[in-house]
């Protein structure tokens, strides 16, 4: 017999903790297609469909990701290098970042049907696992410096593009789930610049931007420590967004360039699934 159904959220409580502005577990969000500051909203309504999910697919997801990442909380955002040594809790990172992009499709067409396929054993979500992470690592990157604090997209995950010499272009995507507004764990190629990747996420806002850039309507969630400057110069957010995006255009349009010059040449290029381009080898 199948148990009640629950409300379900596409980010996850527990995720968004240290967003939270007050007691009441308020999050406050910047409406960029109204160009303001919306209401404060508690957690548990900001990020929830308007929809039931079956009980059991929502223990699924508590037992593979949420549980296991609360358990290992104090380890994984401690100072200083993080060993991650247990397969669930690397799985349960992994799965941050792999599934977030399902919960979000979930929202968009109102049914788990992908998520449950996803997730139908345990054998099959390592085996996943490990197939998602060929030509990736799993790293952990962000700032200390409050400027710098990590904004929460209302998709739940950001990409963001880093330097990789392994890349025909020299710039591959990667792709972020915050867990503080100093910490984000993210999934990038194994030849992505990682002492670049690190020196730029700890000492620019070149995080920081993409994980607020985006469609013109979208929503983000502050950082508690930007809230008082974003509600008194509104204007400094905006613009920050408009130069982020303009250089993620730049990015964008520099990466096609290569990309067609390689084209002209005869060459044959393949995108590789960890987000980079290669050139087709010879057969």
């Amino acid at each position: 017999m199948q148990r009640a159904k629950r409300k379900p959220h596409w980010v996850s409580q527990f995720l968004t903790t240290p967003w939270e502005v007050n007691a009441k577990r308020e999050l406050v969000f910047f409406d960029f297609a109204a160009g303001h500051l919306g209401r404060p909203t508690p957690s548990k309504r900001l990020f929830r469909e308007n929809r039931a999910r079956p009980a059991e697919l929502e223990d699924r997801l508590n037992a593979l990701i949420e549980t296991p990442f609360s358990q290992a909380r104090d380890t994984l955002l401690a100072t200083g290098d993080v060993q991650i040594d247990e397969w669930k809790v690397y799985r349960a990172l992994v799965l941050l970042v792999m599934m977030q992009p399902a919960r979000t499709h979930a929202r968009t067409v109102r049914n788990d049907d992908w998520l449950e396929q996803l997730l139908v054993s345990d054998q099959e979500v390592d085996h996943l696992v490990q197939l998602y992470m060929q030509g990736r690592r799993l790293v952990r990157i962000g700032s200390i410096l409050p400027e710098h604090a990590l904004f929460y997209p209302d998709g739940g995950i950001f990409g963001f593009l880093t330097r990789d010499a392994g890349c025909l272009t020299e710039w591959a995507w990667g792709f972020a789930i915050p867990v503080t507004p100093s910490i984000a764990f993210a999934s990038i190629s194994e030849t992505a610049d990682w002492e670049w990747l690190r020196a730029a996420s700890q000492t620019t806002s070149h995080l920081q931007g993409f994980s607020l850039a985006g469609l013109p309507d979208a929503r983000v969630v502050l950082p508690p420590g930007l809230v008082k400057v974003t509600r008194e110069t509104p204007s400094w957010l905006v613009e920050h967004r408009a130069r982020m995006n303009a250089l993620r255009t730049d990015l964008l349009a520099a990466r096609v360039k290569i990309v067609r010059a390689h084209e002209a040449h005869g060459h044959r290029v393949v995108p590789h699934p960890d987000g980079s381009y290669g050139l087709a080898t010879q057969s």
